[in-house]
């Protein structure tokens, strides 16, 4: 294709995601297995728009991380690979690995985020509060403790994850391609509530 075919292309293509009033940035956070990666990747599939995994492009998650510096080392990449995808221009969604607000910067860059361009979706579902994952820091039920309070202060809206993905994207068109605006993401936002946050711990586990 032509660069001046592409411009065109690009040209219309951003404006139909303007249309809908989607910010540049659509970021899926949650726990581990949580469905992350998967529906972010059909989200973008419908969208036409690209899906990068932080957990894709770390050299080190294969690697087996026993020691604390090896999960620094992990999180400062982290860091680094999602700062490089937010400042990329481009319409995209991101599905993030399930502790990525445990690294500072990463977490402050999304509190201080501009709604204009970013909008967060947690991704929920049920877990054995017991269960172990291979390669991860703890159980399940400890992980949920400590990082749930910091899922919710960066949560725009969040997604019980227990249907298809075809929920998801029709849960996506009716509640966020069709309605997002500054006023519904505040609404959302203000539910989300202690009393909130303790009711959906006894659900996840």
């Amino acid at each position: 294709m032509k660069l001046g075919a592409f411009c065109i292309f690009y040209s219309c293509f951003s404006g139909i995601v303007q249309s809908y009033l989607l910010p540049q940035n659509i970021i899926l956070v949650g726990m581990p297995n949580s469905g992350k990666s998967y529906l972010g990747a059909r989200l973008a599939q419908h969208l036409s728009i690209p899906h990068y995994d932080t957990d894709d492009y770390n050299p080190y998650m294969k690697q087996w991380k026993t020691t604390k510096k090896d999960w620094r080392c992990f999180r400062k990449e982290e860091h680094k690979i999602v700062s490089h995808f937010l400042e990329t221009p481009d319409p995209k969604i991101i599905s993030t690995g399930g502790g990525i607000i445990e690294n500072h910067q990463t977490f402050h860059r999304f509190l201080n985020r501009d709604p204009e361009q970013d909008l967060i979706i947690q991704v929920i579902r049920h877990y054995d509060p017991k269960e172990t994952r291979k390669n991860l820091p703890d159980t399940m039920e400890k992980l949920w403790l400590k990082r749930s309070k910091f899922y919710f202060s960066i949560t725009d809206v969040y997604y019980w994850n227990q249907g298809s993905p075809a929920d998801f994207l029709k849960w996506f068109e009716e509640n966020i391609k069709h309605a997002v605006n500054k006023n519904s993401i505040k609404i959302k936002q203000s539910r989300i509530t202690k009393s909130t946050l303790k009711f959906d711990r006894d659900r996840i586990l």
